[in-house]
């Protein structure tokens, strides 16, 4: 059986050790690989990272109304890798390879980036890094968060909104409006509540509303190159969201071809990258491989394999799909590279010796986090598993088998499109791991969530929700949210998860969860309730004690449930706080209890 999985620095052999190295050399991503993990490099040509260390009001993985998980869909189709960190930006910019990548700085409350983290990501754009800064005008401070940073590229975001009657989205009195983009050749961009800036030195427009907008002249969107780099800077940050009716966000006029635009140049893509090179499985374990690539266009195919050998090394004019013969004999990898630019990397791992021997898979379809980022992925969860010995691989296309498997873990899927399953999901011995992130809704009774309701608008069905309702658990739109100091880890709500003898486990933005029976396994404290999930950030610093609309028990993050467990934050597994002794012991614990051990908490 073909299997996959990724790496850990706890107990690593030395041969992936070399191969990790070697595989930074390769790509050029330096400095070397160290043992921090939150200095590990994203193995990807293409990186996009989301800053999210300042409590930034959109998430790439939140699949609700305010979210931007169809962003990151639509660029996960595109070839890039797509993450967030909650890490400071110092220690963020350290993964990444400046030359085609890019970092996005979106919109916060009040909290301020330091004269070093700005010195920071100017070096960093400065050697090639793209910068996309989104802000916001009106009193969220949107603004003036993002002016420091702005400025130093010659652009000045002013908190008057721009305002055009005869070119305004439905019934908002000009307040919603639309605008083009010369630079990107797109005629129509839908803004809503849009500010502008001002673009001075060698800052120039990339997005202006028309004649008949005020105040006149205004510049909604501008760029500038700077030393190798380049920057984008946009007043306004909706028109990314998930939304809905085609009248806000994503989805509207030509805002998702817009983005795709703006990526592609800060990325330096000279042209847009049209072929696909998607793999069956991202990593593998096996010593006689044979992987499948299907190829979504037509590209000359060649590759090249580290720790083995493999069949046919070239094709020519590639369409359709295609198995290839890998003999492995030692830690390595695949690249296929396609002369169009496209490219996919399969980490090639030899089986482990002994241990339990359960067969765990991750199901990474959706388009959720990759298995493969190292920054902000699973990949030390599951370096972990494979340590003890488990047989671990993901899947990120097609359908998954459960027959024969003790476990499969859901990984916070963005959409529900070809998640297929073959075989008795409900089979004895087969146990579910569902991981998944808050979300937004306009469903929360505010007056931001009023608003669009009145208008007609409706809520998105979260794929990760409507997973979790087939075990009898229901994925509440809150974020919980943690006032006692002693429990809050640095400047944003990190904060611990108190288990039965597990002393703390990190976690970060954390879902809600409500059910009928079973049995928590992850609880916030009594000093704990939840927010409004998207929304609660949106308007000013949070309260110091629940609004009305918020959530007032004690908030439970985690459930037992019969043959599943929920947990409504990925971020409890991600490579960044798996660092935490409570979170690796809660992985293991969580593991053995798939493996249908008994659930325990390991020693520490």
């Amino acid at each position: 059986m073909i299997q996959a999985r990724t790496h850990s620095l706890h107990g690593v052999s030395r041969g992936l050790i070399a191969l990790v190295l070697i595989f930074c050399s390769l790509h050029g991503l330096l400095p070397s690989c160290s043992a921090q993990q939150s200095e590990r490099l994203v193995s990807a040509v293409n990186v996009v990272i989301f800053d999210n260390s300042r409590e930034q009001f959109w998430s790439p993985f939140d699949a609700g109304f305010f979210g931007y998980s169809e962003l990151a869909v639509s660029l996960r189709k595109a070839g890039y890798l797509v993450t967030e960190s909650d890490f400071p930006v110092t220690i963020s910019l350290r993964t990444l390879n400046p030359h085609g990548s890019v970092l996005v700085m979106g919109p916060a409350t009040g909290q301020w980036y330091s004269q070093k983290e700005i010195d920071a990501i100017v070096e960093y754009v400065k050697k090639g890094g793209g910068l996309l800064i989104l802000a916001e005008a009106d009193a969220s401070g949107g603004n003036n968060f993002q002016n420091p940073l702005s400025t130093q590229f010659g652009i000045l975001v002013n908190s008057v909104s721009v305002v055009d009657t005869a070119n305004s989205i439905g019934g908002t009195a000009g307040q919603w409006i639309f605008a083009r983009s010369d630079f990107f050749g797109i005629d129509r961009v839908g803004l809503p509540v849009t500010g502008f800036v001002m673009a001075g030195g060698s800052a120039f427009p990339v997005l202006t509303p028309a004649e008949t907008a005020a105040p006149r002249g205004a510049v909604i969107g501008a760029a500038a190159s700077h030393g190798e780099g380049r920057v984008v800077c946009i007043a306004d940050s909706q028109f990314l969201i998930n939304g809905g009716k085609k009248e806000i966000g994503i989805g509207c006029a030509q805002n998702r071809a817009f983005a795709l635009a703006v990526f592609d140049w800060l990325a330096g893509r000279e042209r847009p990258i049209e072929t696909r090179i998607v793999p069956q499985f991202t990593m593998m374990t096996g010593y006689t491989l044979n992987p499948k690539i299907r190829v979504e266009g037509t590209t000359n195919i060649s590759t090249r394999i580290q720790g083995g050998t493999i069949t046919p090394e070239i094709v020519k004019k590639a369409s359709g799909e295609y198995t290839f013969d890998i003999d492995l004999q030692r830690d390595g990898f695949v690249e296929f590279i396609g002369s169009d630019g496209s490219r996919r990397t399969i980490v090639l791992l030899t089986p482990p010796r002994g241990g339990i021997g359960a067969r765990l898979i991750f199901d990474m379809r959706g388009y959720g986090p990759d298995m493969g980022d190292p920054v902000n992925g699973l990949s030390e969860f599951a370096g972990l598993l494979r340590d003890k010995g488990y047989w671990v691989w993901g899947v990120d296309e097609g359908l998954i088998n459960v027959a024969g498997l003790h476990g499969v873990i859901v990984v916070n899927p963005l959409r529900t499109e070809g998640r297929i399953f073959t075989g008795d999901m409900d089979a004895e011995g087969l146990r579910w791991l569902i991981l998944a992130e808050p979300f937004s809704s306009i469903g929360i009774q505010n007056r931001f969530g009023e608003w669009f309701r009145n208008r007609g608008f409706s809520d998105r069905k979260v794929a990760a929700a409507e997973f979790a309702k087939r075990f009898g658990v229901n994925c509440l739109p809150y974020v919980v949210f943690e006032t006692d100091s002693s429990r809050i880890i640095g400047r944003h709500p990190t904060f611990p998860i108190l288990d039965y003898g597990i002393e703390e486990c990190h976690g970060f933005r954390c879902g809600i969860l409500e059910t009928e029976g079973g049995r928590p396994v992850l609880v916030a404290s009594e000093a704990a309730w939840g927010v409004e999930g998207g929304l609660g950030l949106r308007f000013g610093p949070h309260s110091m004690e629940p609004g009305p609309g918020d959530y007032r028990k004690q908030p439970v993050v985690g459930v037992l449930r019969d043959n599943a467990v929920v947990v409504a934050d990925l971020n409890v597994f991600f490579s960044q706080h798996m660092r935490n002794r409570g979170n690796w012991a809660l992985g293991l614990a969580l593991a053995d209890w798939i493996a249908g051990l008994d659930f325990k908490v390991p020693e520490l």
